[in-house]
């Protein structure tokens, strides 16, 4: 009996191991409200020049969206989505140089109480630029 029930479980882990998260509709807006004005400039790329970033914010579940001073944003969705991360939290990516890239890691915090609830790790950075006349 239990070598019938040892191949189901891990059939069942490995099932959802690949299922991606299932966003909702806020989240969705989110995402959409971010994007407003700005679209798609060029490939993702692996990092970006961190003296260029003035901030980030929630874009949505799995999206992080990176401010510079032009006209210009990345959206970053890190690798393993990043849930606690959400419109009341804050991400922190501590970086030994001037670049932030796939694979970094960001602290969560709490933007109330300063408490840490987690990381994300970085994934690709896909530059956008505000359309003209937006």
């Amino acid at each position: 009996m239990m070598k019938l029930i040892i191949p189901a479980v891990l059939a069942a882990l490995v099932g959802c191991a690949g299922t991606p998260p299932v966003e909702s509709a806020d989240s969705d807006a989110a995402f959409e409200a971010a994007l407003a004005g700005f679209e798609q400039s060029g490939p993702a790329v692996a990092c970006v020049d961190g003296r260029i970033l003035q901030g980030n914010t929630w874009a949505g579940d799995g999206a992080i969206l990176f401010r510079t001073a032009a006209s210009h944003i990345y959206i970053n969705r890190p690798n393993g989505g990043c849930p606690a991360l959400r419109y009341d939290n804050s991400l922190a990516v501590r970086s030994f140089t001037n670049r932030l890239c796939n694979g970094d890691v960001g602290s969560i915090t709490s933007r109330s109480s300063e408490a840490q609830f987690g990381t994300c790790v970085l994934g690709d950075f896909t530059p956008y630029r505000r359309v003209k006349g937006s």
